[in-house]
């Protein structure tokens, strides 16, 4: 007797990510995999695997990862990885044309299960199935997220979105969750949205905002962070403006040193803000910076195009991005040199109420400068508000400087716990 079609236990088909430069290995490999009965995501580096299995709804069941994967390494790929509780348990298996023992030797200490030679067998191919351990299907609780977090109050406001101080119900800890309204967003502005999210998830600096969780719900982006319960860097300018009275040296020294530890640690990873601002600068009740808000952020060589004509707040914006120019990390020092203008000056360096002639100012006027400011501090300044991107330094060369380096040593000394 047939069995119907309906009694026959269907096979589950297993997803494989494959993180391969070469577009004939990854064409091959695909193609191999597909005829095994696998389902293929196939990426052409490390930064558009990372994305994929960024998604929410992508549920792979094991990660094949080439030694030489431009943009964002392997080891890095696989250390984000086994560092995101529902990536972490995903199989990764690292190949190679030649095994270079120091490497290989690094990916397996950091979780890798397996190196394979490339070409891979089609035997290997075919026993792909022995690395997957299934986890059972998670449900999906985002309908219960947002109920274990009480809103407290309205803690600030942006163009897209609003930030909301909540509490939450486990731990009785408070937070910052970001809010960001999805259905009145077209599908690129979404992406933006998104990005912040993904961004945020792989930052982990001790000066950059903590990202916790996020989540979809009533069409809103839900994105959790630490509370940083000293207000923004803004506030602290206006503070000591109002009572007529400089901030110390030491205060700015170490502000400017664990700004640069930010804008390090996160060029280190090719990401650039674009929009490092005073706002955007956070303190938290040791008055220890907070980098925040990536809205704008984007990591060089990803296909995140951003078409808003400038990104940033006029005041801060770089003229490679006001006259339309390719940019790149040195938008950011511009804007640490803004800030530390600030912070000694109290007033910023380009400033008009007219944003014809604040553009004009940017593009092409001197900023003023009191004679009497601290020598390194005059000479900072002078080298981040080059109007020429190539004359900047990057923050490798500023965290050099003797001043500097003192402080990212001192505040590594005071937080021994930080990474």
């Amino acid at each position: 007797m047939q069995a119907n079609q309906s009694d026959v236990p269907k096979r589950e088909i297993l997803k494989i990510l494959i993180a391969e430069s070469s577009e004939f290995q990854r064409l091959a490999m695909s193609c191999i995999l597909e005829f095994c009965g696998f389902q293929v995501i196939a990426c052409r580096n490390g930064l558009e695997a990372r994305d994929e299995l960024l998604k929410n709804d992508n549920e792979v069941d094991l990660i094949l990862l080439d030694l030489q994967i431009p943009i964002m390494g392997a080891l890095e790929l696989l250390t984000i990885i086994k560092n995101i509780d529902n990536l972490k348990e995903i199989p990764v298996i690292i190949m190679d044309v030649e095994a270079e023992q120091n490497i290989v030797a690094a990916c397996l200490k950091a979780g890798a299960i397996d190196f394979l030679m490339k070409p891979i067998s089609f035997e290997n191919f075919k026993s792909f199935n022995q690395f997957v351990k299934k986890k059972p299907k998670i449900n999906d609780n985002n309908q219960n997220n947002k109920e274990k977090y009480t809103i407290v109050r309205k803690i600030g406001r942006g163009n897209t979105s609003s930030v909301e101080l909540v509490r939450n119900s486990t731990n009785q800890e408070l937070y910052a969750m970001k809010i960001i309204p999805l259905y009145l967003m077209n599908e690129q502005e979404r992406k933006y949205a998104e990005n912040e999210a993904n961004v945020l998830r792989v930052l982990t600096a001790p000066t950059i905002i903590k990202y916790y969780e996020s989540f979809t719900e009533n069409k809103s982006l839900n994105i959790v962070m630490e509370y940083a319960e000293g207000g923004s860097l803004n506030d602290k300018i206006s503070e000591y403006s109002r009572q007529g009275i400089q901030i110390p040296k030491d205060q700015i020294l170490a502000w400017l040193a664990q700004l640069v530890i930010a804008i390090n640690f996160m060029h280190s990873k090719n990401i650039i803000h674009r929009d490092i601002k005073t706002q955007n600068i956070l303190l938290n009740k040791e008055q220890v910076i907070k980098l925040g808000n990536f809205e704008t952020s984007k990591q060089i060589g990803s296909d995140i195009d951003f078409e808003q004509p400038f990104f940033g707040t006029p005041y801060y914006i770089s003229p490679e991005i006001l006259g339309g120019q390719p940019h790149g990390k040195k938008s950011d020092i511009w804007g640490l040199g803004c800030i530390l203008y600030e912070l000694i000056m109290l007033k910023r360096p380009f400033q008009s109420n007219e944003i014809e002639i604040l553009f004009e100012m940017i593009l092409n006027k001197p900023y003023d400068m009191d004679p009497s400011v601290d020598q390194d501090f005059q000479q900072i300044i002078e080298k981040t508000l080059q109007k020429d991107p190539k004359n900047r330094p990057t923050i490798e060369d500023l965290a050099a400087i003797p001043c500097i380096h003192e402080k990212i040593n001192q505040f590594y000394k005071d937080h021994p716990n930080e990474k």
